[in-house]
């Protein structure tokens, strides 16, 4: 093996680090594009007021706090498994955020992602409306034991106050007088006259569900209109119809957009490199053979 003279060992550097170049070059270019894209996203101002609303409305009726928002927040995750596509890769959606990696042309970017919110809007409202419609459920089943219980009491009171000429416990109507007594002296302190006023309020109620005709009226009442529970969910029926003529989420504008494509620069750096490291590793095998083969003539 010929010893390789130093121009042309330069010259071979050159032409191997040239075409480990070019090839970085044509590898970038056939490279696909691939973006990381970020939207930011939240409930339109719509959606928040019916949403709180109910959920004051359904706290009063024993299903939890913040029940509503904290389905719809569940919801809007299951949604990064119901969009899946091949344009939309690892996708993940929240009550903030939607992410995703794309392949190819961002182009039409704006108006794939405004699609993308119409079928998350849509799946939301069915979701919505589908509780709503459980709970309407278990609301009834509840209500109606409730009110068979009540009328059940009732009945029972006025059965008893009826013996009683329809008139409230004697003890309590002196009690009511005595305290509307000392609630009309002038001397009385602020806070005695809020602490009287209280304690009449009470007293009528009392006084007022000891009366047969009080009982009888609420008695025809809840016969008619069933629960305060049941009228409470109601409210909520009439509010839900609302949720499925807008949007519950909005998109809030693009918030990152990075390339995840090698740079061209630096393909034909990292392939430069390479190249030059191949064409010094080939030239030092040529140089330890060569020095063999002339050990080996030295020998003969």
């Amino acid at each position: 093996m010929k010893k390789v003279s130093r121009v042309n060992q330069i010259i071979f550097i050159i032409l191997i680090t040239l075409s480990f170049a070019i090839a970085g070059y044509v590898y970038n270019k056939k490279q696909t594009s691939s973006f990381y894209v970020k939207y930011s996203i939240s409930l339109t101002d719509k959606a928040k007021v019916y949403i709180r609303a109910m959920d004051t409305l359904l706290s009063g009726l024993e299903f939890g706090n913040n029940v509503l928002l904290s389905f719809i927040d569940q919801k809007i995750v299951k949604q990064t498994v119901l969009n899946e596509n091949p344009y939309f890769k690892d996708l993940y959606i929240d009550s903030q955020q939607i992410i995703f990696k794309t392949n190819g042309s961002i182009k039409n970017l704006d108006e794939k992602i405004k699609k993308l919110l119409v079928t998350l809007n849509t799946n939301l409202r069915i979701e919505v409306i589908d509780f709503i419609r459980t709970a309407d459920d278990v609301n009834k089943a509840t209500s109606a034991i409730s009110k068979d219980l009540r009328l059940k009491d009732l009945d029972f009171s006025l059965k008893f106050y009826e013996k009683n000429s329809g008139q409230p416990i004697p003890v309590i109507d002196d009690a009511f007088e005595i305290v509307e007594y000392l609630y009309s002296r002038s001397d009385n302190t602020l806070t005695e006259e809020e602490l009287l006023s209280s304690l009449m309020k009470e007293l009528k109620k009392i006084k007022e569900a000891t009366s047969s005709k009080f009982l009888k009226l609420e008695f025809e009442k809840l016969k008619a209109f069933g629960t305060n529970q049941r009228l409470t969910f109601m409210k909520i029926d009439k509010l839900s119809k609302n949720i499925s003529e807008i949007d519950i989420i909005e998109l809030n504008g693009l918030r990152e957009l990075t390339s995840l494509k090698t740079e061209l620069l630096v393909s034909v750096i990292s392939f430069s490199i390479f190249g030059f490291s191949i064409s010094l590793m080939i030239l030092l095998i040529n140089l330890i053979f060569s020095k063999k083969i002339n050990i080996k003539k030295l020998l003969i």
